[in-house]
């Protein structure tokens, strides 16, 4: 069953790389996923053979995996590069933020605090506002360079800005919904 379920994925994904994070590639491996909870080694392996071919859930799964110990040994080490795989191949804002702290930690590999800040602010450039959060606590951390209280002040009104705007924009979608109900209730 795993093969079959590992073939439906590579038919989604061999033509067309994106594939891997399209909603069929997510429920085609979530399904089979699902169906081998019993047997953590088995998850495993599905995943790992799934992320291997480029399912962004999968990879996910794999870095669980490796971290917790789940279905293998835990190891750092391959959670790390995992994540390192998929923030510079697949350009993923999730594991560029994760990378990103792996760096700032020496998670997995060693600490390297310029990685740290090319990473996070790449996650930050996307509109991450975690990521704007902890790079502007970084800018007032002593270990991640030379403190400066202005750019903790940039980096906190780009995420304030952000976050702004994204409460607005629900907010109007939820006011033009409701302005929508209501006139389709006088409709009637």
């Amino acid at each position: 069953m795993e093969n079959a379920s590992l073939d439906k994925l590579r038919g989604i994904v061999v033509l067309d790389p994106a594939k891997g994070k399209s909603a069929k590639a997510k429920s085609a491996f979530t399904s089979q996923f699902k169906r081998l909870n019993a047997n953590a080694t088995a998850q495993f392996e599905f995943a790992r053979e799934a992320a291997i071919i480029g399912v962004s859930d999968a990879i996910n799964e794999v870095v669980r995996c490796y971290q917790e110990g789940v279905g293998t040994e835990p190891d750092r080490v391959k959670a790390f590069e995992w994540i390192r795989k998929a923030a510079t191949i697949d350009d993923d804002v999730k594991f560029a933020f994760d990378l990103a702290r792996c760096y700032r930690d020496g998670d997995g590999t060693d600490r390297d605090v310029e990685k740290f800040w090319t990473w996070m602010k790449r996650a930050a450039d996307t509109g991450d506002t975690e990521a704007m959060f902890q790079l502007a606590k970084a800018c007032l951390d002593p270990k991640l360079g030379t403190p400066s209280s202005e750019r903790a002040d940039e980096w906190t009104i780009k995420m304030a800005e952000k976050r702004s705007r994204v409460r607005w924009s629900r907010s109007h979608a939820c006011t033009t919904e409701a302005l929508r109900s209501k006139e389709i209730r006088k409709s009637f």
